[in-house]
């Protein structure tokens, strides 16, 4: 998929760097170098903060050529890439699916490129769309479901070979929610572990168990894409 030139990303390169870190549960100094590293990437903007889609591409590029490099947790990076990407977008609340439809392709591009990890970037990317869930309040189930068609249609665009590893690496179960209540706990006393690049009283908003059962069992109330009050937007389905 070629990324829409006019694609911005406001302050791309911190909030990848912030949801790297944020994304690595315990102290790995290779981690945490590379996540400063993206900071450095030389990238042109059309204004102060502001990265286009070159920008993004060559950012994904170089950070996952440096974590199969050095033998990183793919997992914690292509998660810490998609958060991160997501949050700097400005088209999230009218455009969800198609941001992290773009997103998904330029990560896997890059993982078939440098030979990454296929089960840990499948699943770095299904346990990034649990939290953009829960932070952006969609609906969980369906942007699972939506997340791995996703995969399986930029692996299949990728050859037969690739789209092979990809599928068999993706959740078996009939029912995605299901295969997601165990990562949800996981959340909960990892992910959202205090880091010690992130406030106390953040973490501390993150790991609120009783607001995470609650947005899971609002769950139903809310669309992959949920349009706000007296406002009409497009509908938030495959484009």
């Amino acid at each position: 998929m070629t990324l829409p030139q006019k694609m911005t990303f406001k302050n791309l390169k911190p909030a990848i760097a912030d949801a790297i870190k944020e994304s690595c549960y315990k102290t790995d100094a290779r981690i945490y170098n590379i996540a400063n590293e993206v900071r450095q990437i030389a990238t042109f903007s059309v204004e102060p903060g502001v990265e286009i889609a070159d920008g993004l591409a060559k950012i994904v590029d170089k950070t996952v050529k440096d974590a199969v490099g050095v033998g990183c947790d793919m997992s914690v990076i292509v998660k810490g890439i998609l958060l991160g990407a997501f949050r700097a977008s400005p088209f999230i609340r009218e455009e969800a699916h198609k941001t992290i439809r773009i997103l998904i392709d330029e990560i896997l591009q890059s993982i078939k490129k440098h030979n990454g990890d296929v089960k840990q970037a499948v699943e770095g990317i299904l346990t990034a769309i649990v939290i953009i869930a829960r932070e952006f309040k969609l609906n969980m189930q369906e942007a699972l479901i939506i997340t791995k068609e996703d995969i399986l249609s930029s692996a299949q665009s990728k050859g037969p070979e690739f789209a092979a590893a990809i599928k068999s690496k993706l959740p078996k179960s009939d029912s995605i929610s299901a295969w997601a209540a165990p990562f949800n706990i996981v959340f909960s006393i990892k992910i959202f572990k205090n880091i010690p690049t992130k406030p106390v009283a953040i973490v501390a908003t993150r790991t609120n168990l009783n607001e995470s059962q609650k947005t899971r069992d609002d769950g139903k109330k809310f669309t992959f894409h949920e349009p706000p009050k007296n406002t009409i937007t497009a509908s938030m389905v495959p484009v």
